[in-house]
């Protein structure tokens, strides 16, 4: 029988495979791009060819730090699924080929600009080149922090059941009323995270505007060298577009017995007071570093299950209001109040709303 730390691991390993085919298809982008810059160069001539080396350099860096996370994920996975269960130090030892990538990338992009400029280029254009190549290794280096911090997150593990020895295993003493209409929950992003978007937008937006003029004039001016730069230079903003839907997947409501999650082609819906439903104590990405925090977990056959945070790391680990979590243990609750698997969850959430120390 599989113990529930191979579960733990085998799930780990499974989260960390869209990483790593992330981190492989963006590093080809990013030589694919490297390379048309390269031919273009050579059409241009010794100078155009010089000019243009600072950026081409980003991107043949940022391929490289991209792929060498894509191996050390490769090889975080085997380890996982051999059992092992690394910390943060031996996850350092797998990711160490792409952290040392990561701090010479800048290197070469900056000291092409300066022979650049020490042989006569225009040393504007040169130090924009050079720091549009720079740009070019944020994505790099935040994928290999994402990697490292989802591979350092600690194990869930169940709370509220039975099992857990937490939470009355009877029914409670009274059949919860219906949940009201349909209410939106208080969970999404706040104001750091908006803050944090915006910042984003004010130094991406201008980098890409910087970088489709590049492209522009590389390929050839305002005619077809636009629809070409075009679609290259959006490898630039895909960070933002990434972001902006996962903080739009985070609206969450409570219809009735409903749970509703937005999605951004529409609604993914699960009716907690058949599904089969569980509490447990998950790991949240937050700025200090992983932590253990409740959700609740709620899935049907054949759908996808949703997971929703009762302490949202988006809000500072904010616990939902009293309201809100009564009427979540109402609607878990509602129609099988003698559903000995049911009743300690629905207690715990009616504890949690009582004192929020209690989780």
């Amino acid at each position: 029988m599989t113990s529930p730390v191979e579960v733990q691991q085998a799930e780990l390993a499974g989260r960390l495979a869209r990483p790593m085919a992330g981190a492989f298809v963006l590093g080809s982008v990013h030589l694919l791009v490297a390379l048309v810059f390269a031919s273009v160069a050579v059409t241009l001539g010794a100078t155009g060819a010089l000019a243009l080396s600072p950026f081409a350099a980003g991107m043949v860096m940022g391929a490289l730090v991209y792929w060498a996370t894509g191996a050390g994920t490769v090889a975080l996975r085997r380890a996982l699924r051999r059992g092992e269960q690394p910390d943060m130090a031996q996850i350092r030892r797998y990711l160490r080929l792409p952290y040392l990538l990561r701090n010479i990338a800048p290197i070469p992009p900056v000291l092409l600009a300066l022979v650049v400029a020490a042989y006569g280029g225009d040393g504007d254009v040169d130090l924009l080149l050079a720091l549009v190549g720079c740009m070019m290794l944020v994505q790099p280096a935040a994928m290999l922090k994402s990697v490292a911090r989802l591979a350092s997150r600690p194990p869930a593990h169940a709370i509220w059941s039975p099992r857990a020895g937490t939470g009355p295993a009877g029914p409670p003493s009274a059949p919860p009323a219906l949940p009201p209409g349909r209410m939106r929950l208080t969970l999404g992003p706040g104001p750091l995270t908006w803050a944090a978007f915006t910042v984003m937008l004010v130094l991406l937006v201008p980098v890409w505007g910087v970088g489709l003029v590049v492209l522009t004039i590389a390929f050839g001016g305002w005619g077809t060298g636009f629809f070409v730069a075009l679609p290259l230079s959006l490898v630039v903003l895909a960070p933002a577009v990434v972001l902006s839907a996962r903080i739009y997947r985070r609206a969450w409501w409570l219809d009735g017995t409903v749970l509703v999650q937005r999605k951004v082609r529409g609604e993914l819906r699960c009716d907690l007071s058949t599904a089969q439903v569980a509490a447990e104590a998950a790991p949240a990405i937050l700025l200090r570093g992983p932590e253990l925090l409740p959700r609740l977990v709620a899935g049907q056959r054949g759908r996808q299950p949703l997971r929703l945070w009762l302490r949202d790391p988006d809000r500072r680990r904010a616990l939902l209001p009293a309201a809100e979590l009564l009427a979540l243990a109402q609607a878990v609750s509602h129609g099988r109040e003698d559903d000995p698997r049911i009743a300690p969850i629905a207690e715990g959430l009616r504890a949690l709303a009582a004192d929020p120390s209690a989780v």
